[in-house]
């Protein structure tokens, strides 16, 4: 008996071949990836009997590698769904048995060429007729599985390559909730790292965060953020080893693509990000210049506690930025600083600490605490110091040079430094956009926030700032149907609700922007007073009964605002809009110097804003604008 060299089986209408775990059909090699074929390969031995799960995993993965059966085994048998044209619903070849495994359900005749006797001499003359009728027969069968199969072949004239992908956020395999920012952390890391590639769309952690334990499907998720291939996978720390399972998949269509499991030591979390990185930009075909392949192969170890601290001070800080309540979020900011700190401390050269401590000191100066501008600059120039192609730390320090002392020039250098290094990266975009709107250039601005839009589909802070780039732009009505497309995803968000309610001035329609903010203000006892943007609805309010002609309304309102602030100047630049539109002038300048002081997040805007036009024939303007450098 001649040895085999595969295992030929045939189901009506296809046959295929597995040899070495390979699937071929018709001598053809299919697209389908080994551990899948060999999932098939063990349902087809012992077709109409269950195959265990456990057993699954043992000969297709091994005893001692890691392997999360709801990523590996679920996603293998996906694959051979489809390439059979199957339904889980209705299987005609696979059929899950639940909580035991899979079993093969069709017809399958297992035969070797090898063994078969000779045919008699004169048989193949015989034959040929009737295999010609046959052939044609097999033929249009195979045409109506055709479809089914064809995305699996070997086309070696159409290579797959994608640009556009998505992380999604990994399992925390743990058991354990308190672990969550690990498996978070990870996902940042990964998207951070694919966001070097120039040619690879990536969509951003805040927008990839809002699908965890999301039930839909990755086709769903896929058409929602407009992406051709998924990352999905696991992570779990184990004492000090780190161990990922990864898939990459083709997302309309669900077909794997790659699946691969790493098990590695904490301190080498670095260079196993590069490796994945790599590998992932490998399968999807993505071409990488010499100097970004090596800026992804420049690693180094890192002390696991002070990585682990790391990653706590990420998660809490992103835990900050997603409150709506002020309080908490000032609360959760000093959180992070004490763990980003306290990781510099074990780690003194730590560039991405530094470099996340001044991201998260700038986001709380920009809500109303200017006094932490200076030490998110020092802590931005230091992660500098110690790397200088610190994309974050560029984008950090971008934005206080603008915010904080006005350099313009230093501005631009340092956010187009960031996007140069990490173009996926969502956020220089994002503040670049607007320092392009507040330098009057528009175009520009808007070309920005669209690529930073791309980048975070779904975050709420992009789609209003760009609401804020149209109306400085004077594209009215493009800025109304933003903020409306917010207001459909976050009813409640009080910045957006203010920012329409401006919009409507400009468009005149007082009544219906005067009762949208009355409405906000008498909520006093209602969740929108705690929330952060409440503090601009008063001064608003008095803004619009001034663009509307009811100068009286805007004076009471204007001066029980000035009761409120009691000197400490919170909604300093609102206030300045509110008294220009009044026509106080002296009132409008003094409010406007104490935004300038207390470097208010708008002021930087003042020469593109529309609400302070009746300020411009004054010439303490002048003065302001070159206060700001702009003259």
């Amino acid at each position: 008996m001649k040895r085999r060299s595969g295992d030929i089986v045939e189901f009506p209408p296809f046959a295929f071949t597995l040899v070495s775990g390979e699937l071929r059909k018709d001598g053809r090699k299919l697209k389908l990836n080994p551990q899948p074929a060999k999932v098939l390969a063990l349902l087809l031995r012992t077709p109409g009997e269950v195959v265990r799960r456990e057993d699954i995993q043992k000969k297709v993965w091994g005893d001692d590698t890691y392997v999360a059966f709801d990523l590996g085994i679920n996603s293998c048998i996906r694959q051979i769904r489809t390439a059979l044209g199957d339904d889980a619903e209705e299987p005609r070849y696979v059929q899950t048995v639940t909580r035991e495994g899979y079993r093969f359900i069709a017809p399958v005749e297992p035969s070797s060429p090898e063994e078969q006797d000779p045919p008699p001499p004169n048989a193949e003359r015989k034959r040929r007729y009737p295999v010609v009728l046959l052939g044609a027969a097999v033929a249009v069968l195979a045409l109506s599985g055709f479809l089914a199969l064809r995305i699996f072949l070997d086309q070696e004239a159409a290579p797959l390559a994608f640009d556009s992908i998505a992380v999604l956020p990994l399992e925390n395999l743990s058991g354990n909730p308190d672990e969550a920012y690990f498996a978070d952390g990870m996902t940042e890391a990964l998207i951070t790292e694919l966001a070097k590639i120039d040619a690879l769309k990536v969509i951003s952690r805040t927008t990839v965060m809002q699908y965890k334990d999301a039930e839909k499907s990755l086709p769903e998720i896929a058409g929602e953020l407009d992406v051709d291939v998924v990352v999905e996978g696991s992570v779990v720390r184990v004492d000090d080893r780190v161990r990922f399972r990864l898939q990459l998949i083709e997302a309309r269509t669900d077909r794997n693509l790659w699946a691969s499991s790493y098990d590695r030591d904490a301190r080498d979390i670095l260079s196993l990000q590069s490796e994945i990185a790599l590998a992932v930009a490998g399968e999807i075909q993505v071409t990488l210049s010499p100097e970004e392949r090596r800026r992804l192969e420049e690693t180094r170890s890192r002390n696991p506690r002070a990585h682990d601290l790391y990653l706590k001070g990420l998660y809490t800080f992103h835990e900050a930025v997603n409150r709506n309540h002020l309080a908490e979020r000032v609360e959760l900011h000093h959180k992070s600083f004490d763990s980003f700190k306290e990781a510099i401390e074990i780690e003194p050269d730590f560039a991405d600490a530094y470099a996340a401590l001044a991201r998260s000191y700038t986001f709380l100066a920009s809500i109303g605490y200017p006094e932490f501008y200076p030490p998110g600059k020092q802590a931005a120039q230091k992660a500098l110091e110690i790397d200088e192609n610190n994309a974050n730390a560029h984008g950090s320090l971008a934005f206080i040079l603008h915010q904080y002392d006005w350099d313009w020039d230093g501005t631009e250098t340092n956010y187009r430094r960031a996007i140069a290094l990490v173009p996926g990266l969502d956020r220089p975009h994002h503040g670049y956009a607007l320092y392009l709107s507040a330098a009057s250039r528009h175009a520009d601005a808007i070309a920005e926030i669209r690529k930073a839009e791309d980048l975070e589909p779904l975050s709420l802070s992009v789609k209003t700032n760009a609401a804020l780039v149209y109306l400085y732009a004077r594209e009215y009505e493009r800025a109304e149907a933003q903020l409306r497309h917010v207001l459909d995803l976050a009813p409640g968000r009080v910045v957006a609700r203010s920012n329409l309610a401006r919009v409507h001035m400009l468009l005149g329609r007082h009544e219906s922007s005067i009762s949208a903010l009355e409405a906000v203000r008498n909520d006093r006892q209602g969740e929108a007073a705690t929330a952060w943007g409440y503090v601009e609805v008063g001064p608003t309010l008095a803004l619009g009964y001034a663009w509307a002609g009811e100068k009286r309304k805007a004076a009471r309102l204007l001066e029980e605002l000035e009761r409120e602030d009691d000197g400490k100047g919170q909604f300093a630049y609102f206030m300045a809009q509110a008294y220009g539109a009044a026509g106080n002038h002296d009132a409008a300048f003094r409010w406007l110097n104490a935004a300038c002081e207390r470097r208010a997040i708008q002021v930087p805007s003042v020469d593109v804003d529309p609400f302070l036009e009746g300020l411009r024939t004054d010439e303490r303007f002048d003065e302001v604008l070159r206060r700001l450098h702009l003259r």
